[in-house]
């Protein structure tokens, strides 16, 4: 399995961040036309969602359309490979989410693109609620009496994600890893991963981590037992749901984040014209209260912050990959 070192990944990152010096020039006129965002993010999914919901709102503060093109696939690695090959000038944007950026290094040999080497941080917007849930025909009512019954019951237990070295994937892992667990992962993926959740509803798998956003639907309808949210605070609309760090305090939260990219190179007084963007559209109230109500929570993180944040998630998912003996294919 292929691990560069910390300095290697910050020398890497940092020159990601450098100036463009035939698009300098121009920069400051950013932008002149409509700036394409392209979108890893499956339509209808969490992210996908809030980049919508974001994409209007940004272009009339940047004074241009924001052209939101979803090109979904492969790990995210179609999007990815267009804006990893385009001029570093701000018009093709990646709107991508954590696992594009950070676990495709572990899943591929050659992956089309480097995630550090080959874009420029701009910022992380929001992250999505997700959720522990239970199929409701299981006896546990709350997350400590599932974790009794799941101990009970070693290799009983069938948990779904969107596919191997997905985030859903690493949540189970890493949960079963915390609370000395064995659960049986059932991936599914391509354009089987949206069966995951009628499997939970059905019975087909009995554990699921659903975006709040998807779920939200079945969980008044009795379906599904919500027994925590998967980070480490608990979520304002569900407030007697704790936070899973609350129940096991050595479970580390999984990166779910959606964030905006440029190519490598791409000139700082672009990265901070869109990173303005994006915080004063997180501060829209009418976006902020929406993006609430769907289970999105807004982060507004910076590009050096970002690239730091990224560098620390990649070396951490390579201890995961290990764990579970994840090899490139």
């Amino acid at each position: 399995m292929h691990r560069q070192s910390r300095s290697t990944l910050k020398f890497a990152m940092l020159g990601a961040c450098c100036f463009a010096a035939p698009f300098a020039l121009h920069a400051q006129d950013f932008p002149v036309k409509p700036i394409k965002l392209i979108s890893s993010h499956p339509p209808g999914s969490n992210g996908d969602v809030a980049g919508r919901l974001m994409a209007p709102k940004m272009g009339e503060i940047l004074g241009q359309p924001l052209v939101f093109e979803s090109r979904p696939g492969a790990n995210g690695t179609i999007a990815g490979s267009v804006v990893a090959t385009s001029p570093p000038d701000g018009y093709n944007l990646l709107y991508v989410g954590a696992g594009t950026m950070v676990s495709n290094r572990f899943l591929m040999k050659n992956p089309p693109f480097d995630s550090v080497k080959d874009f420029t941080p701009i910022g992380i917007a929001s992250k999505s609620i997700t959720l522990l849930t239970i199929n409701a025909s299981l006896p546990p009512n709350n997350a400590r009496e599932f974790l009794d019954y799941a101990k009970q019951n070693p290799g009983k237990l069938t948990y779904g994600s969107t596919g191997i070295g997905s985030p859903f994937h690493m949540m189970g892992e890493t949960l079963s890893a915390a609370a000395g667990l064995k659960m049986v992962h059932v991936p599914y993926s391509g354009r089987n991963s949206a069966n995951a959740q009628n499997d939970l509803l059905t019975g087909r798998i009995l554990v699921y981590f659903p975006s709040y956003t998807v779920i939200r639907q079945h969980i008044a309808s009795g379906k599904v037992k919500v027994l925590a949210v998967m980070d480490s605070a608990r979520y304002r609309r569900i407030p007697e749901i704790p936070a899973l760090t609350e129940v096991v305090p050595a479970y580390k939260p999984v990166p779910s984040w959606n964030g905006f990219a440029g190519p490598a190179g791409l000139p700082q007084s672009i990265v901070a014209r869109v990173h303005a963007a994006i915080m004063a559209t997180l501060a829209d109230p009418a976006i902020d209260a929406r993006m609430d109500e769907l289970g999105i929570r807004p982060v507004g993180m910076g590009p050096e912050a970002f690239a730091k944040a990224m560098i620390a998630e990649i070396e951490g998912f390579a201890e995961i990959a290990k764990a579970v003996g994840l090899t490139p294919e």
